[in-house]
């Protein structure tokens, strides 16, 4: 059976659950989540006419967790729905698929993160980090003299994006839609180390420099890093060594 490209109606706690939007959602889960693996060893359940498997309102559960405030188990249509954090799960999947951000050196930037499949984002995500590696680069070059001491180093380190199919990715309680980044501050050495606040190879104005590049850019919402002194920055604890920057799309 061929399914209908938008939902009719809501799916999940509390919705209408049509059979159709039911088999659509969960083909999406199954394409953008871990879920399809859950269903091995969660058989579905009988449920009575307009009332929703308990194993797929969790697996929505599951997929709204990390960035919405309130997940309620429920997609809405893209019109007509009664909620927008329910209109936005439906957004979220029907996204474009996720994308790798190149691992080639040479760009401006050099990967930190556990692994390669731990670096993927929307499109507009991996546009953005190459941008504003590219702005860095740029704004350290041409304001050296601007800049206290001399910084044999263009390069920025970029940890942990999303998972190829989104979904949680440990030790993190976010970075599940390919929209959350996270990157080092930057070093008076220059070497692809970490550093934190507190340590003596901190550099904090070239950290500076990295902050007015990334909330130049109209996809960044926010930057949390935890020396307050930067302007722009929002206190976050456990951010003393890395940035996470918060993308629109």
């Amino acid at each position: 059976m061929s399914f209908p490209q938008v939902i009719r109606g809501s799916v999940g706690r509390q919705g209408v659950n049509n059979p159709d939007d039911m088999r659509l959602v969960e083909d999406l889960l199954c394409g953008n989540h871990d879920y399809v693996l859950r269903r091995q060893y969660l058989p579905p359940t009988t449920v009575a006419p307009g009332e929703c498997d308990p194993v797929l309102i969790e697996a929505i559960l599951d997929f709204q967790k990390g960035s919405m405030p309130v997940p309620n188990g429920r997609v809405d249509p893209p019109t007509g729905g009664e909620s927008n954090i329910n209109r936005l799960t439906w957004e979220r999947l029907v996204r474009p698929p996720l994308q790798q951000l190149p691992q080639t050196l040479g760009r401006g930037y050099y990967s930190y993160s556990h692994g390669p499949q731990r670096q993927f984002g929307t499109p507009m995500a991996i546009k953005t980090l190459e941008q504003v590696a590219g702005i860095f680069f740029t704004r350290m070059r041409y304001n050296e003299p601007a800049i206290p001491g001399n910084r044999p180093y263009r390069e920025i380190g970029i940890g942990d994006i999303s998972f190829v199919k989104g979904g949680p990715i440990p030790p993190h309680g976010e970075h599940r839609w390919g929209t959350d980044v996270d990157i080092r501050p930057l070093r008076k050495d220059g070497q692809r180390a970490a550093v934190s606040i507190a340590d003596g190879q901190y550099d904090r104005e070239a950290t500076r420099v990295l902050v007015e590049a990334l909330l130049s850019h109209m996809n960044v919402v926010r930057v949390r890093f935890n020396d307050t002194k930067i302007k722009g920055v929002i206190w976050t604890p456990k951010h003393d060594n890395h940035l996470h920057v918060d993308l629109l799309d």
